[in-house]
Formats: C-alpha cells, sequence, structure tokens
C-alpha cells in the first residue's frame, strides 16, 4: 500500500541492453545490436538466436555476463558485428577516471550503464515529485498508487522518449 492504496508496479523492458544499444550508437555508429533494440526486438531473444544458446533465460544469463563480466573473447559469437564486441571488451580494458571501482576495468560497462539508468530515473522521480504524485522507486522500477497510474504512465513515456526511440513499459 501506499499512502494506503493499492500500488500497481511499471519498469523499462530491457532498460540495460537500451542503455547499452544507445551507448553503442555513439561508440560504434551503426551496428546491429542497437539497430536491434531500435526496431523493438527482444534482444535476449537475438542474443539466443546468434549466440546459439538454448533458451531465452540463457541469453539473458549471457547478457549480464557481458555487462557485469571480464574481457570476454568469446563475446563475438554474441553480436551481428564485431565492431561492438571489439568496444565492449575494449572499454572493459580501459581506465576509466570516473567510475569510483576503477580498479577493476572490467566493470566500466555495468558502471556507465548503471550511471545512465540514475540519470534517466533521476528525471522521472523529479518530475513525478513536482507533479505530487507519490511512488516507490527500485532500479529501473516505479511503485505508483494504481489512481495514479495513467498520470505516472505518461510521465514516464515523456522521460523515456528524450532517451530512446522504442522503449517497452511493463505494467504489473
Amino acid at each position: 500500500l501506499l499512502r494506503g492504496e493499492k500500488t500497481i508496479s511499471m519498469d523499462i523492458q530491457q532498460c540495460q541492453p537500451m542503455l547499452l544499444g544507445e551507448v553503442l550508437k555513439q561508440a560504434v555508429g551503426n551496428n546491429a545490436f542497437s539497430a536491434a533494440i531500435d526496431a523493438g526486438k527482444d534482444i535476449y531473444i537475438e542474443l539466443q538466436q546468434t549466440a546459439k544458446l538454448a533458451s531465452m533465460d540463457d541469453a539473458k544469463k549471457r547478457f549480464y555476463q557481458i555487462v557485469f563480466g571480464k574481457v570476454d573473447n568469446e563475446l563475438y559469437q554474441c553480436f551481428k558485428d564485431d565492431k561492438s564486441a571489439k568496444w565492449i571488451n575494449w572499454y572493459k580494458s580501459q581506465h576509466e577516471a570516473r567510475n569510483p571501482r576503477a580498479e577493476k576495468m572490467y566493470n566500466n560497462l555495468a558502471w556507465i550503464l548503471q550511471t545512465l539508468e540514475v540519470r534517466i530515473m533521476s528525471e522521472l522521480w523529479r518530475e513525478l515529485a513536482e507533479n505530487a504524485l507519490p511512488f516507490v522507486s527500485i532500479h529501473d522500477e516505479i511503485r505508483c498508487r494504481k489512481s495514479d497510474l495513467n498520470k505516472v504512465k505518461t510521465i514516464f513515456e515523456k522521460v523515456l522518449l528524450r532517451h530512446f526511440q522504442t522503449f517497452k513499459i511493463n505494467i504489473k
């Protein structure tokens, strides 16, 4: 309950993959990963097919190994173009002075994606607060009162449109 009323959950479907798609567009230009994201494809299904993995759960695990793991020479099997994989491995092997855990360079990618997620969610939190809409936030999820669903969803969409070509909001 939030202020005595039942809540509803909204989260950004594939938030980390969408953020990676945006980062890759800036870093390497046109690439298959970002194009799949912009086309609204489920990146876990794409990854499953490209890397010939047994299940979508395996693909999701593999994605998070790519993001949170160390430099990975098998990364090339996960992407339809080498430049994305090369850039990811390169970035995970560089000193990133802004990363508070810079001694663990391999977490540069996780750090940048999480930083971008917090920036986007901070915009959302600010706009919800400015509109006096009570909420609770958990990573890329917002819980709000059921009666505020339409107002919160409209603000959520407005914020996401500033950052992504396509997106989906899960409502539960």
